[in-house]
């Protein structure tokens, strides 16, 4: 391996992000996310971008905000916020959005500009690298790549021939490299699952489940059991199997619904996750299906780590309603085998011969800034606490009615 370039501090995507997020009204290291949504109900605003321009600039391939982050850094490599907020609210002669405040047309013209400036930053970037090593095949991780509307322009407007992108951002990613290192050196396999967290037994879900007082029964097949509970618009808590590494709901610790049903993305946004009614949810969808529901779905490829936007095609639009982006129609899909999630791929199965929709909507099994549910106990204390309908939880369903 031979290192072509190397971008150091100040010089970073991700403390640029994280000051705008902030300037948003949102929280930094956190609600990333959220600025991304949001973006996609902006619309392109020449002020903006003139004025973002003097503290950001794109040359010869490498992007370049360095100046504004060491006029506002503090110590051990840090961005001072509050300095950095002061400034561009200088800058652009507002003050930063209050979390509690409403969101302007400015608001979202300035999401809109700074995700605009990510996703040029990073196609300057992969195409740089192409460029000085002839390999378009392209690997990239990190924790601006888990901003899936960037990673979908990457995929579709860069110079890559191939795009893939590490789902565990974070020092926790050392750990899987490591391994991918090490065994690199004696085969090469397919990295398809990060499936490798605890699991549970029945015996101890069970005993787990007679403390709680909470009414359940066990299912001759758990599988299509929830389809048939989903295709009639239950919220249903689906924790089965290992518990997923990073921060993807990936269908083993899982809050899943019916994504034909309009409502339902409030509903769950609302009542649920007590977030934003305009955050967007994303779904897990049966892989053979995808060049079906998804524009420009390259048929040899897998996505089974939720981390690429795909728009959606047109025919599929009023079908899926709860799973799409209400102002650009995208969706977050995690494609689903039957050989490496066999139970989850059999519930959606299920649900497709019910209902004729090869999908379901997706989201974590957690509150708002929760971490997600890793045990039975936790499992039991979600559902007393909050108004799903259903928890499957290994073999066992507990109806919360």
């Amino acid at each position: 391996y031979k290192l072509i370039k190397q971008i150091d501090y100040p010089n970073s995507l991700g403390y640029f992000y994280a000051v705008a997020t902030k300037f948003l009204g949102f929280e930094p290291w956190h609600h990333e996310g959220k600025t991304m949504a949001l973006a996609a109900y902006g619309h392109k605003n020449s002020m903006i971008d003139q004025k973002l321009s003097t503290l950001f600039s794109i040359k010869e391939g490498i992007y370049d905000c360095s100046e504004f982050i060491y006029r506002n850094s503090a110590l051990f490599l840090m961005v001072d916020m509050d300095k950095a907020i002061a400034e561009l609210e200088q800058l652009f002669g507002v003050k930063a959005r209050n979390h509690s405040e409403p969101i302007s047309d400015f608001h979202m013209d300035f999401a809109f500009a700074v995700q605009m400036l990510l996703e040029n930053s990073v196609i300057s970037v992969v195409n740089y690298g192409i460029e000085k090593t002839g390999i378009t095949q392209v690997c990239a991780s990190g924790g601006i790549f888990m901003n899936c509307k960037m990673n979908m322009v990457v995929r579709e407007q860069s110079k890559a021939s191939d795009y893939f992108v590490q789902p565990l951002a974070g020092d926790l990613g050392l750990v899987l490299g490591s391994g991918l290192l090490l065994s690199s050196s004696k085969y090469t396999s397919e990295f398809y699952s990060v499936s490798l967290g605890p699991d549970f037994s029945d015996e101890y879900i069970e005993s787990i489940l007679k403390k709680s007082g909470l009414k359940y029964m066990k299912s001759p097949d758990i599988a299509y059991d929830v389809a048939k509970l989903l295709s009639e618009n239950n919220i249903v808590c689906w924790f089965e199997g290992r518990m997923e590494m990073g921060a993807r709901a990936l269908g083993n610790r899982s809050i899943l619904a019916n994504p034909r049903d309009a409502q339902m993305s409030d509903k769950i946004n609302e009542l649920v996750k007590h977030r934003e009614v305009w955050r967007p949810f994303a779904c897990s969808i049966l892989e053979e299906y995808c060049e079906i529901v998804l524009e420009n779905y390259p048929c040899h490829k897998r996505y089974p780590f939720m981390i690429e936007a795909f728009r959606v095609k047109d025919n599929w639009r009023d079908k899926i309603p709860a799973v799409i982006h209400r102002a650009d129609y995208t969706t977050r899909p995690q494609t689903v085998s039957c050989k490496t999630n066999p139970l989850y791929y059999d519930a959606i199965k299920h649900f497709y011969e019910i209902t004729g929709c090869p999908l379901v909507l997706n989201t974590s099994f957690n509150d708002k800034g929760q971490p997600i549910i890793m045990s039975p106990e936790l499992a039991v204390d979600f559902i007393k606490k909050n108004p799903v309908d259903v928890l499957a939880i290994g073999n066992y369903l507990v109806i919360n009615k």
